[in-house]
């Protein structure tokens, strides 16, 4: 039995590094019906499911995973994206915060936390989470106007002052400021052209 999956095992890497999703799919579904298969192997199907968009079969095999290893940080971040993907906002949200259980400085899910606390209305998540994002060179001007548009939503005292302020300082960043502000409440965006 061994050697049967082995040898479907080494056909779906190569399948895998042709970039050969369906191929890979057939042989690591093979792999993945024995029950002394890795536990790695379901992850790799699940990840190649990923690749042709079949999102709901990936997820579902990650959360199999995640029920026999609850500490699979991999398998969490992925059924994250696995949910996003499928429009699933609060449940990607909840993934990402169980995966910051497993790795607390895991950056990519600091992010996406925060992305989708914005999202769905958790500001106050979203604003805890890009402060810590600030000190983070890639993520500081997403960071910075995600913290603004999180004190807009919560009508904090001074946030469209500030925002316009920044606005009037740093004039490169207005695509940047439209996306902090596409879904804000109010006359935000025409308060910004004002400034201009």
């Amino acid at each position: 039995m061994r050697q049967i999956w082995e040898e479907e095992a080494n056909k779906a890497i190569r399948a895998i590094k042709n970039e050969e999703w369906a191929k890979a799919e057939i042989h690591l579904k093979k792999v993945y019906r024995f029950s002394d298969a890795p536990i790695s192997v379901g992850y790799n199907l699940a990840k190649v499911l990923g690749y042709q968009n079949k999102d709901k079969q990936a997820q579902k095999i990650l959360e199999n995973i995640l029920a026999k290893e609850p500490g699979y940080f991999n398998a969490c971040y992925e059924c994250g994206i696995c949910f996003l993907k499928l429009g699933q906002f609060v449940n990607s949200f909840k993934m990402f915060q169980k995966a910051l259980v497993i790795k607390e400085t895991d950056v990519d899910s600091q992010v996406m936390v925060a992305r989708l606390a914005q999202r769905i209305g958790k500001y106050e998540t979203a604003k805890q989470y890009w402060h810590i994002l600030m000190s983070h060179n890639k993520y500081k001007n997403e960071a910075y106007l995600g913290i603004m548009r999180a004190r807009l939503e919560l009508n904090e005292e001074n946030a469209i002052n500030d925002l316009v302020n920044l606005y009037k300082n740093e004039s490169e960043i207005w695509p940047l400021l439209k996306m902090a502000t596409r879904s804000s409440k109010g006359a935000i965006p025409l308060k910004l052209h004002q400034a201009r």
